[in-house]
């Protein structure tokens, strides 16, 4: 008992702190509030957009408020309750979020905003077939089956845990080959995992990719390993490429 008890006082503890830090950098970034309030009222907006998840988007909500201009913000990731957030979240007019998961998330903060669903719309540019190809080949190497992922290299995207799974499925599969498209701030400490799993030749960080659907094409397998998110884009566009894909519970 007193071992939980415990625990609660430093989860109190960091929740205050995050809340505290919140609060500190609305502060800080106040002059932008005041300069987005001029800018709105000289051009005379009618609604404003915000694209990102509004606990992101502070200065924005309240020069918008401030300005008598209704909000239409989007929430593209899971966001935590907080007073910060609902003080935020009464700014809005309406939200919009891209799955019915988010949407049942905010509703159950029990406030009067309009809340609404919108998938992201996928357009995908055709592949080119020798780019696919010649991009297949040189990360399959001698291996059958090439698995992939694709996104920044951080900890929201698990892909220790991709790479941890990647392990157990070269002991079973020795054909398999893994490659992830994406930079980030984790790819020292993925290539370090990669190495210490034995898994050198057989899993690839290959960096950015500025051509996404010849990547894609050349997968056998796309892995979404994702630990929270809102709707990954990559997902739906594998799959209109006819791959499988295999993903965690998250953000559909």
């Amino acid at each position: 008992a007193s071992a939980a008890r415990a625990w609660a006082r430093r989860v109190g503890l960091v929740e205050m702190a995050g809340e505290c830090l919140s609060w500190i950098e609305f502060l800080r970034s106040w002059p932008i509030a005041q300069k987005l309030y001029r800018f709105f009222r000289r051009e005379h907006y009618d609604v404003i957009h915000v694209n990102n998840t509004f606990t992101y988007q502070a200065p924005t909500l309240v020069a918008a408020r401030m300005a008598g201009i209704p909000v239409v913000a989007h929430v593209r990731n899971p966001v935590r309750q907080s007073p910060f957030s609902r003080r935020l979240l009464r700014l809005a007019h309406t939200v919009v979020t891209v799955n019915v998961r988010l949407r049942e998330d905010i509703l159950a903060w029990d406030l009067p905003t309009e809340v609404w669903v919108c998938y992201d719309g996928v357009e995908l540019m055709a592949p080119e077939a020798s780019k696919a190809d010649k991009l297949r080949a040189s990360l399959l190497g001698s291996g059958s089956v090439l698995i992939g992922s694709a996104g920044r290299l951080d900890e929201q995207k698990g892909l220790r845990y991709l790479i941890q799974t990647a392990r157990q499925v070269c002991d079973s599969f020795p054909g398999a080959r893994f490659a992830v498209a994406g930079e980030g701030p984790l790819r020292t400490d993925l290539g370090r995992l990669i190495r210490e799993t034995g898994l050198s030749g057989r899993f690839r960080l290959c960096g950015f990719q500025a051509d996404m659907p010849s990547f894609l094409s050349a997968l056998d397998l796309f892995v979404c390993s994702s630990i929270w998110e809102g709707g990954p884009l990559v997902v739906p566009e594998a799959m209109l490429l006819g791959k499988p894909v295999v993903t965690t519970d998250v953000g559909f």
